[in-house]
């Protein structure tokens, strides 16, 4: 992976970063929305992984009290210096961000955007333990990554090393993993994984994806950690949301499926460009049915991570419908 960075790296601009011609646009666009999604940082101490040529390093350290700017390309945190180092309360590092160490609860925020996409299994997990460690009790681990596919129109495909996953799996990365701490078990709950909307109205993608986790003092739900855990292992397995579709048809878990869902939707006079907020969303039948039927723009809420899993791997045969999918279990 290193070479092929070092290689896409020769010009060190927004361009290279983004791997889209429309790269400016679009970061634009997209800035303020991703710094919309976290948690103020106002006099907090950040880590930023993945730092780059510093896109959002420098609005990062107009309000926090510290940022630790991190990259593995030379090439990058040199530009990102460059662009700066008149703020003095940057420290830029070259290194890799999975082998990077600080002393435990230094920071109350880790920042990303698009690293993991670039990791193997091992190295997530490494990554995720270490947040864990370097995290203050209560920060929050924010990450945005491209899933399914990729969404930059420069490709190289004979040698992207990008692993497009499923949302689902870094929502599952993130729970697996517990720390031991003198003062109990702590692991990190999911906030939300929401899409950015910039690239669905410019691009009319919705595989880009932002997650915000906080770390937890974790408690018995049940004999699981967390409730969400509960939730998705237990109350909405699976297979027990393939056991329900299988009783009232695909994208449907309750009573009714589509033939109560065109009785409701009838009654609401929906018009094309409206948008939808559907809570409670389930599997998405109701949505994507809406949506390709009277035009609409549909937001799906749900706080099973399941079943949002089936509902983002079912988007990708449904590319007519204007459909975002949200996991929330806390915010929107």
């Amino acid at each position: 992976m290193k070479d092929y960075w070092v290689k896409h790296s020769q010009f060190a601009n927004i361009q290279e970063m983004l791997l889209d011609s429309n790269a400016e646009a679009i970061s634009d666009n997209e800035l303020p929305e991703i710094l919309s999604f976290l948690p103020s940082f106002k006099s907090k101490r950040v880590l930023e992984l993945g730092a780059g040529i510093g896109r959002f390093t420098r609005v990062l350290a107009m309000q926090a009290e510290h940022v630790a700017a991190v990259d593995f390309i030379e090439k990058f945190i040199e530009k990102n210096r460059e662009l700066n180092g008149d703020l003095d309360n940057i420290e830029f590092l070259h290194g890799d961000a999975t082998k990077i160490s600080f002393p435990k609860r230094t920071f109350d925020i880790i920042f990303s955007n698009w690293l993991l996409m670039y990791l193997n299994d091992t190295e997530i997990f490494e990554l995720v333990e270490n947040s864990l460690k370097f995290l203050k009790v209560g920060g929050y681990c924010f990450l945005r990554e491209s899933c399914f596919h990729s969404s930059g129109n420069i490709k190289n495909a004979d040698e992207n090393p990008t692993v497009y996953r499923s949302p689902t799996a870094y929502v599952d990365y993130f729970q697996s993993k517990v720390i031991e701490d003198e003062d109990g078990i702590y692991g990190f709950e999911l906030v939300f994984a929401r899409p950015n909307r910039t690239y669905i109205e410019l691009k009319n993608n919705s595989n880009q994806v932002c997650f915000l986790f906080q770390k937890v003092k974790l408690h018995a739900h049940h004999g699981f950690k967390t409730i969400k855990e509960f939730f998705d292992h237990k109350q909405y397995s699976l297979k027990g949301i393939y056991r329900y579709e299988k009783i009232f048809g695909q994208g449907y878990i309750s009573t009714g499926g589509q033939e109560t869902t065109e009785l409701f939707l009838k009654t609401l006079d929906l018009k094309p460009g409206m948008r939808v907020l559907d809570v409670g969303c389930g599997t998405g039948g109701a949505d994507f049915y809406m949506s390709e039927k009277y035009g609409v723009e549909v937001f799906g809420l749900d706080l099973s991570s399941n079943m949002i899993g089936v509902c983002w791997e079912r988007s990708q045969q449904h590319k007519n419908a204007k459909v975002a999918i949200f996991i929330t279990f806390t915010r929107v």
